[in-house]
């Protein structure tokens, strides 16, 4: 008998849990969007009431900024942009999933746009809380290296 030679290769164990940990976060990034677009109006209310407890200023200071950007029409724009970068994210580890190189660039591109929109929104907008804001950045950077590392040195191995 002739033996069938599988001409695929086999995904390795850290590429299936790789792109099962992408699959699953991407999906908790839909959800929270999802929800951040159907609700965003109750949750800057319930944050200017909260506000309101603590500091009746500062309230005011945030039902102003949550009117500008209601008048901006930019209400929901990072949302948007948000669920487009997810979506270059998804294909991308689908890509990675059947083991195309190309997956790999696709979403080192995905990953680095919302830094790149985070770092503009920093430097344009400003924030209140900096630091914060500066570590996010920093620890998401971290993360997305490490991911694309160990997605870009299994994709490696197979071709």
């Amino acid at each position: 008998m002739e033996q069938i030679k599988d001409t695929t290769s086999k995904r390795s164990d850290l590429l299936i849990i790789l792109c099962v940990l992408s699959f699953l976060a991407i999906g908790c990034h839909f959800i929270a969007e999802g929800i951040s677009l159907l609700f965003s109006d109750q949750f800057q209310q319930v944050i200017v009431n909260m506000a309101q407890t603590n500091n009746p200023e500062a309230a005011a200071e945030f039902q102003n900024e949550f009117n500008q950007d209601v008048d901006s029409g930019y209400k929901n724009l990072p949302s948007i942009l948000n669920i487009t970068f997810n979506i270059l994210c998804l294909v991308a580890v689908i890509m990675m999933w059947n083991q195309k190189m190309k997956g790999w660039y696709l979403y080192c591109i995905a990953e680095a746009l919302p830094i790149l929109v985070s770092i503009i929104q920093l430097i344009c907008i400003g924030t209140n809380h900096i630091v914060y804001a500066v570590f996010e950045i920093i620890s998401i950077i971290a993360l997305d290296a490490v991911f694309a590392y160990l997605y870009y040195r299994q994709l490696k191995s197979i071709s």
